[in-house]
């Protein structure tokens, strides 16, 4: 995915730029791995030291995210092959070459600096609700196209 190339390049780089990831909780809990039960424990205690968007506050306690994956482990999809599906909704036809992608997307983005994370993709809010905002878009998801529209649109 065009997310995987990103992280790859960012692992290149000695600067990192700002990379707020919008991401839901419904996407993730889609997943079932010990990586990805890891990942809800760790998401569930940051959501217990999380505050509302637009609190400000002196001292708010931030927390290291463990991530189940380097970018580097998905350059070689054939050690995916054999590797039962980590998507609760697979029936067993995902082909060979795409096993890699369901194990790279159980994860949330791994070189974000910050992350905004929704119950559910309803629950989400517009990227430009919080100030400028850049945008790479390169062969999403479902709702690529119609985000890209509505850029364009807005100029």
């Amino acid at each position: 995915t065009a997310d995987l190339l990103l992280e790859l390049a960012m692992g290149r780089t000695t600067t990192t730029p700002t990379i707020i990831v919008i991401d839901t909780l419904e996407r993730l809990f889609n997943f079932e791995s010990p990586g990805a039960e890891s990942q809800w424990a760790s998401l569930e205690q940051l959501v217990q030291m999380s505050s509302t968007i637009g609190a400000v506050g002196e001292g708010r306690a931030t927390k290291a995210m463990q991530f189940m994956y380097t970018p580097s482990d998905f350059l070689d999809a054939t050690k995916y092959y054999n590797m039962p599906s980590p998507r609760k909704s697979d029936d067993g036809t995902t082909p060979l070459g795409k096993k890699w992608e369901a194990h790279y997307l159980q994860s949330l983005f791994s070189y974000a600096t910050h992350y905004i994370l929704f119950q559910t993709a309803a629950d989400a809010m517009y990227a430009d609700d919080i100030g400028r905002v850049g945008a790479v878009y390169s062969n999403g998801g479902d709702f690529t196209f119609e985000r890209l529209q509505l850029r364009i649109a807005q100029g």
